[in-house]
């Protein structure tokens, strides 16, 4: 006989595993119920090839350096070829570095040496024009004039004494011995025209183009320059003006004695206190001109006290060596000094240069 206890137990089965997880401890439990989990997860048979494939691939990356420096490429076998050259290349730009270095410095002096000349000559310029200045002083000033050239007949060195008498820049009256036979010639300007007075014969009068004309025909004269002024002026074109020490420079023309006069020390003495402006002809062609022009002139007061010009005897047609102008004093003379009428006594016929 059954018991309804019975009754109810036949009624409702027990599953094993349902009845062996009832009958499992609680821990036991629970690390089965992970183990299926993780079953449940675990890649398949493929899937662990291709993962075993992506290690390998990802191994071999890693090892690729390793593997590239054993057997280089090609790209490293032309990088090697190219160092040798490379290193063969150093000493030419080396080289090259100190060409450019030296050229960049010499570009550099050369900059510097043009500026200092042209500094150079500025200021020896501006010594030139202050001594034309000094020359336009309406002063009455005395100056000897010798005048060395070779002789065309004789092929000797000759010397002429002058006197010079200037009066600012526009009036001026030279002594010149006589081209023919005896007696002076005097040639002078009183500001407004030119006139020429021989030893005799009619007095010639006419403008400066027309005076010039005439001195061209008269080879005999032998000095180009009637002023001071004329010279200082010359120096200031055409030239390459530096401004030299005087050492024993003014003791060369020292030694210049004319017909009348004798440098003096006290004026060899005031040289020596001078400013000494050199200046060299820049156009060589224009051997008419002289090839060098010195100037000394008065520290204060810019006033030309030597002048001389220096030719080329072989190069001019006349044979000019040099020109020597020396300041002597100054004077006190009439205005009828600069005209024609003061040179001469008596009547003259008067002629126009034309």
């Amino acid at each position: 006989m059954t018991t309804p206890q019975d009754e109810s137990n036949s009624e409702s089965p027990v599953d094993p595993i349902d009845g062996a997880e009832q009958r499992l401890p609680k821990t036991d439990w629970q690390d089965r119920w992970m183990d299926e989990l993780l079953m449940a997860a675990r890649p398949s048979i493929h899937e662990d090839a291709d993962h075993e494939l992506r290690i390998q691939k990802l191994l071999a990356t890693l090892d690729a350096p390793t593997h590239r420096s054993i057997e280089p490429s090609q790209h490293d076998l032309s990088s090697d070829r190219q160092r040798p050259l490379a290193t063969s290349l150093l000493p030419r730009r080396r080289w090259a570095k100190w060409v450019t270095l030296t050229l960049a410095s010499s570009i550099i002096l050369m900059l510097f040496f043009v500026f200092q000349q042209s500094q150079t000559m500025r200021q020896a310029l501006a010594v030139v024009q202050k001594s034309l200045q000094a020359a336009d002083e309406i002063v009455p000033r005395h100056y000897a004039v010798t005048t060395t050239f070779v002789d065309r007949q004789s092929q000797t060195l000759r010397s002429v004494a002058c006197d010079l008498y200037v009066c600012g820049g526009r009036q001026y009256a030279l002594r010149h011995p006589a081209l023919v036979g005896t007696g002076d010639l005097w040639i002078g300007r009183n500001g407004d025209s030119t006139w020429v007075v021989p030893a005799r014969g009619p007095v010639r009068v006419g403008d400066e183009t027309a005076l010039h004309r005439w001195l061209e025909g008269n080879q005999d004269l032998t000095t180009p320059y009637l002023h001071v002024s004329s010279l200082l002026q010359r120096l200031s074109r055409g030239y390459r003006l530096q401004e030299q020490s005087i050492g024993v420079a003014a003791l060369e023309w020292s030694t210049v004695v004319t017909d009348k006069y004798v440098v003096s020390p006290e004026f060899e003495s005031r040289l020596s206190q001078c400013r000494r402006i050199s200046g060299t002809r820049i156009d060589p062609q224009n051997t008419q001109n002289p090839e060098q022009i010195e100037l000394w002139c008065d520290r204060e007061t810019g006033m030309a006290l030597r002048v001389v010009a220096i030719w080329d005897p072989q190069a001019n047609l006349r044979g000019r060596r040099s020109l020597v102008i020396d300041f002597v004093a100054s004077v006190d003379v009439s205005p009828e000094w600069f005209e024609h009428s003061g040179h001469y006594q008596g009547r003259r016929l008067i002629l126009n240069f034309d």
